[in-house]
């Protein structure tokens, strides 16, 4: 676990990161290495690791693409979240360095602005074909591999912005979708609530259809994934 840090006034927390060197974080927060090393006096740089914390100046923090908003009395990050109409995950993949719960009247943080697009990694619209999916408190990135029965390299080819080594509650991600979720647009079909005891052959009968079609009005759906509950499309009639 990484030990917490405090900072002095004009500095925030700053979480190292994977790929991480001094003059990468003095470029983001507009300052020199020798600054950020006078501000973590002691700190050996050369052993630092993905996970621990250190302290940087955020007077002239840079926000590519983005804006600053200055935090004012009252401000929580959640209520800026939604003044900004954006999640709370997507704020945080703004301002990887802001503890949420230490918020102080001043502070300069980076919000969507007109070179944003309103969104950050995955909390843009997914692909055809991918379904918008919520970290958990308590997700891990296994975990929500085998929670969408995926592989990592799908995830990844599907997120590929999305940091997986901080994921954060309200995060937003791009699964393959894995259901119709109820709806059947294609013409000449209709929606069946997979029941306990059905098998493809099964359905396929009970429709006059066959596997192959029924596989083919479910292209999101592998054969594993036909199970109690799962809505499907049939064939209508």
């Amino acid at each position: 676990m990484a030990i917490r840090i405090v900072c002095t006034e004009g500095a925030a927390v700053y979480v190292w990161q994977r790929g991480d060197s001094l003059d990468r974080v003095a470029g983001r927060f507009d300052t020199t290495a020798a600054q950020i090393r006078a501000l973590n006096a002691g700190r050996d740089f050369a052993r630092i690791r993905a996970g621990e914390m250190i302290c940087v100046p955020t007077e002239n923090l840079r926000c590519p693409g983005n804006a600053t908003y200055e935090v004012k009395a009252g401000d929580t990050l959640s209520a800026i979240a939604r003044r900004m109409n954006v999640t709370l995950g997507a704020l945080l993949e703004l301002n990887p360095y802001i503890d949420p719960d230490r918020l102080s009247i001043g502070q300069i943080i980076c919000v969507p602005g007109e070179g944003g697009a309103g969104c950050t990694g995955a909390d843009c619209p997914c692909p055809e074909g991918a379904a918008q999916e919520t970290v958990r408190y308590g997700d891990s990135l296994a975990r929500i591999l085998d929670r969408h029965d995926i592989s990592y390299d799908t995830f990844r080819e599907l997120n590929p912005s999305l940091d997986e080594q901080r994921l954060m509650p309200g995060q937003r991600y791009c699964v393959p979708a894995t259901s119709v979720r109820g709806s059947c647009t294609a013409q000449g079909a209709q929606s069946y609530t997979w029941e306990a005891g059905d098998t493809l052959a099964v359905v396929a009968a009970k429709y006059r259809s066959s596997v192959m079609e029924l596989l083919q009005l479910n292209p999101g759906l592998k054969p594993s994934e036909f199970t109690p509950g799962q809505v499907i499309c049939v064939p209508a009639g």
